[in-house]
């Protein structure tokens, strides 16, 4: 199965990594063409995907060294919401 996304930073994006069991290992996604430093990065990641429950989590590393963080403090306006997605997905046995 192949997943894929769009990452962005101010800088651009150096690494993007998927993990399919909510945070606890990470994989490398491969990034597509670089359209400049401004443009979204598009990414892909073959999941060898297996029957059951799963918690899929993306985070990406800007050219600067930032990684995406697991959490942020919350505030009210939602600024800089830049928090580590979790989505829960349900795959069916073949």
């Amino acid at each position: 199965m192949v997943v894929r996304g769009y990452a962005w930073a101010p800088c651009g994006i150096a690494r993007v990594e998927v993990s399919a069991d909510g945070g606890d290992t990470w994989q490398p996604a491969r990034l597509m063409a670089d359209l400049g430093p401004h443009a979204w990065r598009q990414w892909e990641w073959i999941w060898e995907a297996t029957a059951g429950a799963h918690v899929l989590a993306v985070r990406a590393t800007d050219t600067a060294g930032a990684t995406q963080p697991a959490s942020i403090a919350y505030n009210r306006q939602g600024y800089l919401m830049n928090a580590i997605e979790r989505i829960r997905v349900g795959v069916l046995p073949a």
